[in-house]
């Protein structure tokens, strides 16, 4: 039986991978075990703290179905998606790419919680609406008429707004 402790632990962890069948799964898994637990070690992580970050990932988890993938959001909010993307995609010369998204502003002003950022921010007056709605039957603006009166919301007297003629003069045939 071996005996384990914090410095001892990495090597026996990266001894189990030794025999997987893939070089370069071989070699993210060992890099990945040695730098997570030097991440461990460097933080001093305890129990409850790897408690909850067990229960983050599993809740994580559980809200991803087939539309909704949670993992590569929490990925973009890491920084590792650009990262990756900054990687695999390097071209001296060329626009980075980013995940920043096409209303990135560089150094935007900062405003207190609450505060409407667009005036300031577009230097322009804000746009302020001016009327009030009353329904479908409202009057319209320069006319005077009672309410319900007849005109363009109000509705056809019975007589015009059903015209039926009978059936037989339809076909052809009057009565």
């Amino acid at each position: 039986m071996r005996n384990f402790n914090e410095t001892t632990i990495t090597g026996a962890v990266i001894e189990r991978i030794k025999d997987a069948p893939d070089a370069r799964v071989k070699a993210i898994s060992a890099s990945l075990i040695r730098h997570l637990h030097d991440f461990v070690r460097d933080v001093r992580l305890t129990e409850a703290e790897w408690s909850y970050a067990i229960d983050f990932l599993t809740r994580t988890g559980k809200t991803c179905d087939g539309n909704r993938q949670e993992f590569i959001l929490l990925s973009d909010t890491l920084g590792v998606s650009m990262l990756v993307d900054a990687i695999n995609h390097a071209s001296p010369g060329a626009t980075e790419t980013t995940v920043l998204g096409p209303f990135y502003v560089e150094n935007p002003p900062e405003y207190p919680s609450g505060a409407w950022s667009f005036r300031r921010l577009f230097r322009r007056p804000a746009i302020r609406p001016r009327g009030r709605h009353f329904g479908r039957r409202a009057r319209c603006p320069g006319r005077r008429r009672r309410w319900g009166a007849p005109g363009p919301t109000a509705p056809l007297p019975r007589r015009l707004s059903r015209t039926r003629a009978p059936a037989a003069a339809i076909r052809g045939r009057a009565r």
